[in-house]
This record gives structure tokens, sequence and C-alpha cells, in this order.
């Protein structure tokens, strides 16, 4: 069996995953869905690591079902999962080989061409800033997702680009895909240029929608740190619009900032989300503990 991955237990970039000695790479002529979740693969050309001439593969059903037969693909797999219970490491999947699905790689089934090859690493040639950005403003939102998390996390990174190029990545962290946002004002606040991150990080948290938070909630969490120093109270209805999300992370933390900014409308919205007939009953328990302890 391989040794641990040795990628970030996290966020790490699709190129240095594609590499993890547990992950399998191969571009492979999609052949038909063996079941609803199971897709054939044929022709297939190991890319990293060894696998046939022929691949059958695990998928979430919905994200299988918009495969094409006939089209070739970029697929990164593993036989193995993480064991959850001591001794901790891997153990082979029970369902069989499971498409890599995670944060910048969601699922991690592309299209083969030149801007997935360049993604996961594997392109002829040396991959650049300009062409990551490219892929970032494109129309496949599953790839610029990934080009982001390459860019940001991977060799090419942006501490070294031009002030040419860092406009473009800023404009794309301002009007991008909604997680091309996100990972752009990561990697701004973690490792590039700051002027304007407080004034981008409060547009992006108005207009990303809560739909997107379940993978994405700590860093949800991380950018509201971030535009806190902006809070004022025109910030109230957005702050109130992440109080209404599932995520405990984020949800807490929008709370909290209601409650510095307007302690009444922290009330009013505890009130009203706990008789709310369809909420979640962790979070129901969550925000009456929050109610009682105010009124102690």
């Amino acid at each position: 069996m391989p040794s641990p991955s040795s990628a970030k237990e996290y966020w790490s970039a699709p190129s240095y995953v594609a590499k993890d000695p547990i992950n399998i790479l191969f571009s492979g002529e999609m052949l038909d869905l063996f079941s609803p979740s199971v897709i054939r693969f044929h022709r297939v050309v190991a890319l990293h690591g060894e696998v046939g001439t022929e691949a059958t593969v695990k998928l979430d059903e919905e994200l299988a079902a918009k495969l094409t037969p006939g089209e070739r693909y970029i697929v990164l797999f593993s036989p193995y999962k993480k064991q959850r219970t001591p001794p901790k490491g891997y153990v082979k999947n029970r369902d069989g080989p499971m498409v890599v699905s995670r944060e910048g790689l969601a699922p991690a089934v592309f299209l083969d061409s030149e801007a997935s090859r360049a993604v996961m690493g594997v392109h002829d040639n040396a991959v650049t800033a300009g062409q990551l950005m490219d892929i970032m403003g494109g129309a496949d939102f599953n790839l610029a997702e990934s080009a982001a998390m390459e860019l940001v996390m991977g060799s090419v990174g942006i501490k070294g680009m031009s002030d040419r190029e860092y406009e473009r990545f800023e404009s794309l962290a301002r009007t991008g895909p909604p997680k091309v946002r996100l990972i752009a004002l990561f990697g701004m606040s973690k490792f590039g240029r700051r002027p304007d991150m407080l004034k981008i990080a409060n547009e992006t948290l108005a207009d990303v929608n809560c739909a997107i938070t379940a993978s994405y909630s700590e860093l949800i969490r991380f950018l509201i740190d971030e535009a806190e120093p902006d809070f004022d109270r025109s910030s109230l209805d957005m702050l109130l619009g992440w109080a209404r999300c599932p995520q405990a992370v984020v949800y807490e933390r929008a709370l909290t900032l209601v409650k510095t900014l307007d302690a009444e409308a922290w009330q009013d919205e505890l009130i009203l989300q706990s008789r709310t007939t369809f909420l979640d009953e962790a979070k129901r328990e969550n925000l009456n503990r929050m109610l009682n302890k105010s009124g102690e």
C-alpha cells in the first residue's frame, strides 16, 4: 500500500494532489455508465501512477450523468480512503476506486485539453499565471475553480506577479465565479498585496450564496474576519444572510458581528430562526442556547 499522502491535508494545488502516491491520474475515453454512479473508461493512458488500458471509477450520480460517452477526459481517482479511527492511515475503499473530490477539485474529472492538463500539472510546457487566469475566467466553472487553486497554492504562485498580472487577478477576485472569487481572495490575503482586500471581501460576501459554503465554510469565516474592520450598520443585511447559513462556523461568527452592530436585530434574528419550521435541529438548539444565555 502507498505511504500516507504527502499532500496538504485540506487546501493543496491540483497538480500536487495529482502526484499524491495514493492517487492515480489518467486520460481516457468514456465508454459508458456501468451503473448510475460507476463510469467505465477505455483507451486509457496513465499520467501518474499505474492503471490498465481500461478503468472503472465511482462518481456522484448527478455529476456522472453529465459526462458524455465517446469524449476523452482527464480523471484523478484513488483506490484508497482515509481511515478515521486508529491506527490512522489509508485503507482500500470497499466501494471501489473513487474520483477525487475536494476543495479545488470538485470533482477531478475534466475534458482532456491543454487547459485541464495545465491545471493538473501534466502539460508539456511550464504553466504561467496568465494561462491559469485565462482558465479562471473561462466558461468551465469546475476547471476555473481548480485553476484558481493551482495559481494560489501551486508553484506558479501570485507573489511574483507583475503589476499588470496582479490587477487582472484582483479583477477576477471581484467578478469571477463565486468559488474562484473566494480562492482568489484567500490568495490575496495570505500571499498578495492588500490595498483593496477589505473592500473586495465585503463585496464578495455580499454576493456569494450560502449554498456553496458546505465545502468553503472555513474560508467564508476567514473572509468575514478579514472584512470585519469595514463592517458598519450598512453591513447588517449581508451578515444576516450569512447568519442563515447551516454551517455553524459561518452563522455563529456572523451572529456575533450582528450582535456587535445591533443587539436588537441579533435577538430578533435568533427568535425568527428558532421558530422556522424546517430549521436543522442542531442549529435550533444552538440558537435557543444563545437566546437563553442572553436572558440570564
